[in-house]
């Protein structure tokens, strides 16, 4: 059996492949009333600026981005616990990490 349908393109879940429908649930446990990953409980200095910054609504969508290993996931995870903390609905927040495939 084929992961792929009589055209050649994966299969479907609606609109979105089922591997990034699967990712996204996965990466967003809070959708569905679980924790996400434990997280560091202090905060390194740029969390304060970003979780400013996603409050006055700098746009739709906030890129962070940085080398690798310095930290990036993690604050994002902290910035999300906050917000969940704090009264943001969960279906209102959003935990995407690209992957490259090799």
């Amino acid at each position: 059996m084929s992961d792929r349908d009589q055209s050649g393109a994966p299969p479907q879940s609606g609109r979105l492949q089922i591997e990034l429908a699967d990712n996204l649930r996965t990466m967003n446990p809070w959708w569905f009333g679980r924790p996400g990953v434990p997280v560091p409980g202090f905060h390194r200095w740029p969390f304060a600026r970003l979780k400013q910054l996603l409050m006055q609504g700098i746009a739709p969508a906030t890129v962070l981005r940085g080398p690798r290993r310095v930290g990036k996931t993690i604050l994002l995870r902290q910035v999300l616990e906050d917000l969940l903390q704090h009264g943001v609905t969960a279906s209102r927040v959003l935990m995407n990490s690209p992957r490259s495939r090799r």
